[in-house]
């Protein structure tokens, strides 16, 4: 990303222009932003502009859903982006808090509740969207080199940068080292002058034996559980 931003400036509406490390920092929290939106979008079946709604909206602590009246704002305001959502505020008797129960008419009543609101990733987006809003005054013009490019919102000026910054660079992926070309081998592991060492440590040698074991093991069973309980908190996958 540092490489991308490196000849690129972004200007916006209200004066806003970002250029070098302002720009790097705003596009990671554009891209990291859509990979949080996705894994809340999975775990509440729900379309990103729901997502985007629920970002923006004021549920936030344990005592919003104490309460009506903020589940209904979030509730209003579903309805005013006529997103063909059904909404309705009802009361979990077991945790004595109120949720939203969202159906669209072909799946079961997704909750917004304090359940999903006290996750990492609620968190997380809501922060980087409070990041991200500072800067999101579309539309944008990039500039490069004298050329400029018009895009209409924030997502399209991370794709349009980072394919422009993909030009200049070949991206090849290894299952082993064993299929990589005699000068790759030697340009990214043997040589001591240019190869990158990442040391791994393994604090807890138990948890980590059981983690060998599950994920590489023989019994199909464990490793079927935890890959159905994890599965929705995956952030970065690479096939």
């Amino acid at each position: 990303m540092k490489r991308a931003t490196e000849d690129h400036v972004v200007k916006a509406k209200e004066g806003v222009s970002l250029e070098g490390g302002a720009l790097t920092q705003f596009l990671l929290n554009v891209q990291e932003y859509d990979q949080v939106a996705a894994k809340l979008m999975r775990r509440l079946r729900a379309d990103r502009a729901l997502i985007d709604i629920i970002a923006e909206g004021d549920l936030e602590k344990k005592a919003d859903f104490e309460e009506k009246k903020t589940l209904d704002r979030l509730a209003k305001a579903i309805d005013k982006a006529k997103l063909k959502i059904e909404s309705k505020i009802e009361w979990d008797e077991e945790h004595s808090l109120y949720e939203l129960v969202l159906s669209n008419g072909s799946s079961g009543g997704a909750r917004v509740n304090w359940a999903v609101a006290s996750t990492p990733e609620y968190k997380r987006l809501r922060a980087l969207a409070r990041s991200i809003a500072e800067f999101d005054k579309p539309p944008f013009t990039i500039s490069r080199n004298g050329d400029k490019v018009t895009k209409e919102n924030s997502a399209a000026v991370l794709a349009y940068v980072m394919e422009d910054a993909k030009k200049e660079f070949t991206i090849t992926r290894f299952k082993g080292l064993g299929e990589m070309n005699p000068d790759q081998l030697w340009e990214t592991t043997m040589n001591a002058e240019t190869r990158t060492l990442l040391q791994v440590k393994l604090e807890d040698v138990v948890a980590a034996e059981t983690m060998f074991t599950t994920l590489m093991g023989e019994n199909v069973a464990e490793r079927r559980k935890f890959i159905e309980e994890n599965a929705l908190d995956v952030v970065n996958l690479d096939i």
